[in-house]
């Protein structure tokens, strides 16, 4: 009797709390998107804002930085840009989440930003300029004023080797080049470095904060082992930038202290002083090729695992082991599905499968020059360890008697030498492979009947754009060497302009060439071939 009574209290209470749970995700649900609203209206008015902001700090960093030249007052604005457009884009992802307010969330780069402009101003006014002396003494607080350390350093073995290693290719650059021309390729190697580090820099912070909301189940490990594999892209890709700027700025340095002068006034010449970088220029355009037909398809292949595992809870095995089938699990299945074997050969399946493997009503046609020769049919095919067989049918024969109809049980086929993974193989992301990969899987694309115009130009692209490197140091030797001692902006102007448009020319050309309108090796080079004229006119001339 009491369980009876009680029933009905226990249903009406298991509604009123469901209906309070369905009243609570719809408060969080109208919440978050009150906060998303308010946080897109906060980034209305603090963008604008962040004009004047940047304004404050423009000045006084221009200032102060004026005997540092372009380059410094140029890396203290990108400085403060990434770091405010870290605030922004991170403070929008924490908004839109509830874990900050949405005032703070857009309002917090401004007023950082804006405090530092606003130090910079007083120190501006007072004639005094931001000191790191404090860290030339902790340093030498560490080490000890008796250079115990350093001495210690060098008594390591391992301190030594490594001592070994980085002058050894300066000694053999002196015996092989010569002083000057070691001397020029030593300054263009710290530039290529330093300016690489940079760039790199820039872009992890950058891409980091663009994909907070992808890296939001991920460890540290992960996000690490995720640049890591994402690094030899980010070089490549940069890398001609790199070297155009790092060619332009040790030939400009050496021009701005009249070394230029000094070296030609002693009867050494441009030609002289430059062919040695040049030569590196096409050693470092082979070894890009090699690397990025290498290294970078393997290291992209692997960060789209680790991004796909991401989504996989921690504990799971594809978390840790990534998130891709092997060749031999791989499952495709098509209907009405044709291939070519040889180029008068075609299949047509019904049915085809991989795993497990299943082809099923098979007509299999050869042409000769303009009609068909032979046409197979049979209800499936087998494929062993032997090759392909075709089970129960008839071949066809068409000869100037006529038709000729001869039934089989089983019959072995001898053009068909693929196997059915590869048959069905899609064509992965120009990203993932490399030359050699993506000219099986064009072949693999022209036997199913497929346009394969775009990738025969990223095909032709994939030599074409190593090539790039070496141009651009030509370039960068033969403008600046003319340009004298003109100013690092307009040299830094110079340089960027010839990069994007170098680029853009190539890349347009390519376009061109997969839509059609132009032959894909005439596309993929044209914007080299261009180029290397006007550097050899450039250098021809800055050598007289």
């Amino acid at each position: 009797t009491f369980k009876a009574a009680a029933s009905p209290a226990l249903v009406k209470v298991k509604e009123l709390n469901e209906a309070a749970d369905r009243a609570s995700r719809r408060i969080h649900s109208n919440s978050s998107l009150i906060n998303q609203y308010m946080v897109e209206v906060h980034k209305k008015y603090a963008i604008p804002v962040a004009c004047l902001v940047f304004v404050l700090i423009g000045a006084p960093l221009g200032i102060m930085a004026r005997r540092g030249g372009l380059l410094v007052g140029g890396s203290y604005s990108i400085l403060f840009f990434i770091a405010y457009w870290a605030f922004l884009i991170g403070g929008e992802s924490l908004g839109d989440k509830m874990k900050v307010p949405p005032a703070v969330a857009m309002w917090s780069g401004n007023v950082i930003i804006g405090l530092c402009g606003v130090l910079l101003m007083l120190l501006m006014l007072r004639e005094t300029t931001i000191r790191f002396g404090w860290l030339l003494a902790l340093w030498k607080k560490t080490a000890g004023s008796d250079r115990s350390l350093m001495r210690r350093l060098a008594a390591n073995p391992v301190f030594r080797l490594a001592a070994i290693c980085i002058k050894l290719p300066k000694w053999l650059l002196r015996l092989t080049t010569g002083t000057l021309p070691m001397y020029l390729i030593t300054m263009f190697s710290g530039w290529t470095v330093g300016l690489s580090c940079a760039l790199i820099a820039v872009f992890v912070v950058i891409d980091y904060v663009s994909n907070l909301r992808q890296f939001e189940q991920a460890a540290a490990v992960e996000i690490t082992l995720y640049y890591l594999y994402y690094l030899p892209w980010i070089i490549l890709t940069f890398f001609p930038l790199v070297l155009l700027l790092a060619s332009m700025a040790s030939i400009g340095k050496l021009a701005k202290h009249s070394e230029l002068i000094a070296m030609k006034a002693a009867g050494i010449s441009i030609r002289q002083l430059t062919i040695p970088l040049l030569v590196l220029g096409i050693l470092l355009s082979i070894g890009t090729f090699y690397a990025g037909e290498k290294i970078i398809p393997t290291g992209n292949l692997l960060r789209k695992e680790l991004v796909a595992s991401f989504k996989e809870p921690r504990d799971s095995p594809l978390r840790h082991h990534g998130a891709s089938k092997g060749k031999s699990g791989l499952s495709e299945f098509r209907r009405n599905f044709f291939y070519f074997g040889n180029r008068n050969t075609m299949y047509v399946f019904q049915e085809f499968g991989t795993h497990p493997q299943t082809a099923r009503g098979i007509w299999r046609e050869s042409f000769d020059t303009s009609s068909i020769a032979e046409r197979i049919q049979a209800e499936s095919m087998i494929h062993d360890s032997t090759g392909w067989r075709f089970i129960r049918g008839t071949i066809r024969t068409f000869g100037a008697e006529g038709a000729v109809l001869t039934p089989f049980d089983t019959l072995r086929d001898t053009i068909l030498k693929a196997e059915p993974i590869d048959m069905v193989a899609r064509i992965k992301s120009i990203e993932e492979m490399s030359y050699w990969e993506l000219q099986s899987y064009i072949e693999a694309a022209e036997r199913r009947g497929e346009d394969v115009r775009k990738y025969m130009g990223e095909l032709e692209f994939k030599i074409a754009l190593p090539f790039m490197n070496f141009i651009v140091i030509l370039l960068g030797v033969a403008i600046t060497a003319r340009a004298g001692r003109k100013g690092v902006a307009m040299l830094v102007g110079i340089g960027l302009g010839l990069a994007f448009a170098f680029y853009l020319i190539s890349r347009f050309a390519i376009v061109f060439a997969q839509n059609g309108h132009l032959p894909t090796l005439f596309g993929a080079w044209i914007g080299n071939a261009v180029f290397f004229v006007l550097g050899l006119v450039l250098y021809r001339k800055a050598s007289r």
